[in-house]
């Protein structure tokens, strides 16, 4: 078994901020920006957290209108990106592999520190790079949920993960806070 680490979620670099950690342990889960052309529906402004029913409360005014790019998404249980250190990484992950997910999260009134807030076991690992472009189409609306699935252009390098709805998930809480 192998695991991979990633890192997901805003942050001060792809966003402007870090989402909230609460002192209990639990915390929001706020995808990056959408960057390319996308079907997808839903704004920030739209978007449910866990913890509140909105979370534009944690996110920079200029993105309330924005579409999040909502990858990982916890709901079908997928992961997927086409840049080459990432995709060369996702598409070695077997069948029982771990990916997880690590994201900065900012306490009130302390110091941000990352922290493990999800992981999938592998279930399937796609390469459309190895999968027929008449095929693609097909294996794209399977993979509907995920954010890359939705944008207008596919890129061909894209590597999608889905996890084992049994065996993933979004923490509730992060662990030992």
């Amino acid at each position: 078994m192998q695991a991979l680490l990633l890192r997901i979620g805003i942050d001060k670099g792809c966003g402007g901020c870090l989402a909230p950690i609460f002192k209990d342990g639990s915390f929001e889960y706020i995808p990056i920006p959408e960057g390319c052309a996308s079907s997808e529906d839903k704004t920030y402004s739209k978007l449910s957290g866990k913890n509140y029913k909105s979370i534009v409360k944690f996110i920079p005014k200029k993105l309330c209108d924005a579409i999040p790019h909502i990858d990982p998404e916890f709901k079908t249980f997928t992961y997927g990106d086409p840049t080459p250190n990432k995709r060369k990484q996702l598409a070695r992950l077997l069948p029982g592999d771990l990916l997880i997910f690590y994201a900065g999260l900012e306490p009130e009134n302390d110091i941000s520190r990352i922290f493990i807030v999800g992981y999938f076991t592998i279930k399937d690992t796609y390469d459309f790079s190895k999968i027929p472009k008449s095929a693609q189409s097909s294996m794209l609306q399977k993979l509907y949920n995920n954010a890359h699935a939705k944008r207008k252009y596919l890129d061909e390098r894209l590597v999608i993960v889905k996890g084992d709805p049994q065996k993933s998930r979004l923490l509730l809480k992060v662990p030992n806070k």
